[in-house]
């Protein structure tokens, strides 16, 4: 049984203009885009401690990650927001 050779996959960090650098998290590589709200100004990028979480436990899991219940902290609006890891993202080829 042979098994296929990993191709190393080449991540081209998405470019953060200077003037939102307060608005956006601090990540090491990012690979989403940013929403066009937070790229016309007009908000923030959300951040984890945005949020507290309602359950004590995952409600789900998925392919890529854990599923939780939370609540916004300021909007009180409950959410479920999947934690998801870049790497399996990444060694998947799901990025562009």
């Amino acid at each position: 049984m042979s098994s296929k050779p990993k191709k190393k996959v080449v991540i081209t960090p998405i470019e953060i203009p200077p003037e939102f650098k307060d608005k956006v998290n601090n990540v090491r590589s990012r690979i989403l885009f940013l929403s066009p709200s937070v790229m016309r100004g007009e908000e923030r990028e959300c951040r984890k401690n945005d949020f507290e979480s309602i359950s004590n436990s995952n409600i789900g899991v998925g392919g890529f990650g854990k599923v939780y219940k939370v609540r916004h902290k300021v909007s009180k609006n409950v959410f479920a927001i999947k934690v998801i890891n870049k790497k399996k993202i990444i060694e998947h080829d799901l990025v562009e």
